[in-house]
């Protein structure tokens, strides 16, 4: 079975960074993606660990376009996206 998910999106929030007991770094954050249609948006939660959580929070803030590649994951009732990587769209 497969489960990848490209997204590209701007940030709506500066990404929160937090710490698991063993030490590894974990930053969430909101995506708003405009749908093909262009007249809607979803606001799709995310989150990215490890090295790649540090520089997300340290070089992207709100209002950021980034484009990412992940999987969804659902627990607890709640959907979201575990971004393998992240790339900056923008200067």
């Amino acid at each position: 079975m497969i489960n990848n998910v490209t997204l590209v999106g701007r940030m709506t929030w500066d990404a929160e960074l937090e710490h698991t007991q063993s030490e590894q770094a974990v930053a969430s954050f909101t995506l708003a993606v405009n749908r093909a249609e262009g007249h809607e948006i979803d606001f799709i939660n995310c989150v990215i660990l490890g090295q790649a959580a540090e520089n997300l929070t340290n070089w992207c803030k709100r209002g950021d376009l980034i484009g990412l590649t992940g999987r969804i994951q659902i627990s607890q009732q709640r959907m979201e996206v575990v971004a393998d990587n992240f790339q900056i769209l923008e200067n």
